[in-house]
């Protein structure tokens, strides 16, 4: 099998993706290992619940081809922002503040299996140093699907709604 990597593919066989969000977590997150390995400092962000205490609006990027048998992004965006409507977490439109929910979906080409994951990306600072790190994961989540083609669509939203409530969960446990 072969997953399709989000993006639209062009005749050299790379990804041209709609944003360049990808793209900067890559080389972000290349960096920060380099960093990480060569230097033996903590990040103030731990991955953990708590690194979400005091962030309160948050941009939304999604990552997903429009494949035939799966959700359009229109449609995880909309799911998504129902769930959140639905708390105390404030969405803004645009790259407005510094802290991002980040929804990857990967979609297997035969349509049999799917790759679902929520992050939340903040910028956070190395405690030793106070060097900025930008766009940290600080939460993250995932799950596999696994279904037929006629109703991935249905389960790969199901996955992003059963994610969304999760964060939703762990957001308001350190934001009373």
């Amino acid at each position: 099998m072969r997953i399709r990597a989000a993006g639209r593919s062009t005749p050299s066989g790379r990804h041209n993706l709609e944003t360049g969000v990808s793209y900067c977590r890559a080389i972000a997150a290349g960096l920060a290992t380099v960093f990480v390995a060569i230097i033996p400092v903590a990040v103030s962000a731990d991955a953990s619940t708590d690194a979400l205490k005091h962030l309160n609006t948050f941009t939304v990027l999604i990552d997903a081809s429009d494949f035939p048998c799966g959700p359009t992004k229109k449609d995880i965006d909309t799911g998504l922002r129902y769930v959140l409507s639905q708390s105390r977490i404030k969405l803004a439109e645009g790259l407005g503040p510094s802290s991002a929910i980040y929804v990857n979906v990967a979609l297997v080409d035969d349509c049999s299996a799917a790759n679902v994951r929520i992050e939340v990306l903040a910028n956070v600072r190395i405690t030793e140093t106070n060097q900025p790190v930008y766009g940290a994961t600080i939460w993250e989540d995932g799950g596999g699907v696994l279904s037929g083609r006629s109703n991935m669509r249905s389960h790969i939203l199901e996955e992003v709604e059963r994610l969304t409530k999760k964060l939703v969960v762990d957001w308001s446990s350190v934001n009373p």
